[in-house]
């Protein structure tokens, strides 16, 4: 992919992808923009196994709910999930159908030992967790301008982190509030409605 270096480059954290998975209008609206763009949009490995892991617990709740369960016991249990081979590979090939596939996104980025050192620093210095502290430091690493979640606490942390620490210029935002971060950053708002924008209606 011909990337521009003046257009903003994305990164999702799970709570995107995770929304994304079960059809956030908002979400699919801003892949699709990025992906007619040729915006570039990063997902990470540790990102794909926290949804991964996610999906099984899901899994693993319905079923033993099925089996009538009570929700307390199967709360109690979920680090022992026994789901069988098949319905691993399924949440597997869901994923890949669902998120990757469909919007080629660039999941293979990880960093190395200053990647990790940058993350330690994250969480002892601020109020995010060490996973989000994760996330954040990803997107870092990977010079990216935007970062997309729907964790209140982590935008707000985050934010204060970059802007008064690091100054930094990346910034984190939820989905719907993507337009104003781009203007702000001196970029075209994209279009989030289901109807398309004016710029793309025919002339009467």
């Amino acid at each position: 992919m011909v990337v521009n270096k003046n257009t903003p480059t994305f990164y999702f954290d799970t709570t995107f992808i995770n929304s994304l998975i079960n059809k956030n209008k908002i979400n699919s609206r801003i892949i699709k923009s990025l992906k007619k763009r040729k915006w570039r949009h990063y997902l990470s490995i540790f990102c794909i196994m926290e949804v991964l892991n996610l999906r099984q617990e899901n899994l693993f709740f319905m079923n033993k709910m099925k089996s009538g369960i009570p929700g307390k016991k199967i709360l109690q249990q979920r680090q022992e999930r026994d789901l069988n081979s098949k319905e691993l590979e399924m949440i597997q090939e869901k994923f890949v159908d669902k998120v990757l596939r469909p919007n080629r996104m660039d999941y293979g980025f990880f960093f190395l030992r200053e990647g990790w050192l940058r993350s330690l620093v994250i969480t002892r210095e601020t109020n995010i967790t060490s996973f989000d502290a994760i996330h954040l430091a990803t997107a870092l690493e990977a010079g990216c301008d935007i970062l997309l979640t729907s964790d209140g606490h982590f935008i707000k942390e985050g934010n204060i982190y970059l802007e008064k620490v690091l100054k930094n210029k990346l910034r984190l935002c939820e989905p719907e509030n993507i337009n104003k971060l781009l203007v702000e950053k001196g970029h075209k708002e994209i279009n989030l409605s289901s109807t398309p924008s004016k710029s793309n209606k025919k002339k009467k």
